[in-house]
């Protein structure tokens, strides 16, 4: 720059303009680094685009508004870029829903009209856990480290969950 006789004299203010764009980028990094990263241990929904911190208590339940698809979170804090606008249930309520719904479906699913029915539903259901322990003991025992076994027996939850939740 000053080889060119030119430019020469426009080196001076070139050169303290530096200071100031260093400035400028320090001040809009820490900006930044000043916005609290959005937190859902409570619930909510989240707008498309927002990344946030979930699963802080436990696994949360996520429900697309436009596409209705759910799923639910890990066991442990992540962080999680959110691709449309979604309601987000926190990880007490999850286990409150479970919890009744997993009573009321095992009561009705126990009924029957006559003992040889019951019989018959109890040895399944009793079938149906003993796999799903063995499965569970078997991937336990492959890890030393902590192992998430997802056991899924759906007794139409899905369906009383999105009942309870979008109305």
């Amino acid at each position: 720059m000053a080889s060119n006789p030119i430019t020469a004299a426009l080196v001076p203010l070139a050169l303290a303009q530096i200071p100031i764009a260093i400035a400028t980028g320090a001040v809009q990094a820490a900006a930044i680094l000043a916005t609290p990263i959005p937190r859902f241990e409570k619930g909510g929904t989240a707008k498309k685009g927002t990344t946030a911190l979930t699963d802080e208590k436990g696994a949360e339940l996520y429900i697309g508004q436009q596409s209705g698809q759910m799923y639910l979170g890990n066991d442990g804090p992540t962080l999680r870029n959110f691709t449309e606008d979604t309601k987000i249930i926190p990880s007490n309520k999850v286990d409150e829903y479970l919890y009744r719904h997993m009573l009321s479906q095992t009561a009705s699913y126990l009924q029957a009209r006559n003992s040889e029915d019951i019989g018959a539903k109890i040895e399944s259901l009793n079938n149906s856990i003993q796999t799903q322990t063995n499965v569970l003991k078997k991937e336990l025992s492959k890890s030393k480290k902590r192992t998430t076994v997802n056991n899924r027996i759906d007794f139409g939850w899905i369906t009383y969950l999105q009942k309870k939740t979008f109305n």
